[in-house]
């Protein structure tokens, strides 16, 4: 961005400003809306039920009964931090409900539950 060409709303005039404001507001409600469309795009698919066999015999194998969009999201979360993926497990742990931060005895312990899921990951396929 070359700083040279900003001009301060200290120095345009006040119509200019208000008009700025305006253009502001108005792309504002635009964001916010496609937003709100997307999250609810979103939710609408995770409700979704699964018709695929092979994805609700995976679901069956590691005994989920749910079959909505949700419990097999969930459940790549499991596998993506069996597999070592840390932020599959730090996005589980804040969905648990426990605490992200990573002192060495947390580190041992988030090490020792990763070898855990992976070992029933590795035994569940």
């Amino acid at each position: 961005m070359n700083n040279e060409n900003l001009i301060p709303n200290s120095q345009r005039s006040p119509s200019e400003v208000r008009e700025n404001g305006r253009k502001g507001g108005i792309k504002s409600g635009q964001v916010r809306r496609e937003q709100k469309t997307y999250r609810e795009m979103a939710k609408a698919m995770l409700s979704a039920t699964i018709t695929d066999e092979n994805i609700l015999n995976e679901l069956k194998a590691y005994g989920i009964s749910e079959t909505d969009v949700k419990a097999y999201t969930l459940l790549g979360m499991i596998k993506a931090s069996g597999n070592g993926s840390h932020n599959a497990f730090d996005r589980l742990m804040i969905l648990l409900g426990e605490e992200t931060q990573t002192t060495t005895s947390e580190q041992e312990k988030q090490a020792n539950l990763l070898s855990a899921i992976e070992k029933a990951v590795k035994n569940g396929d």
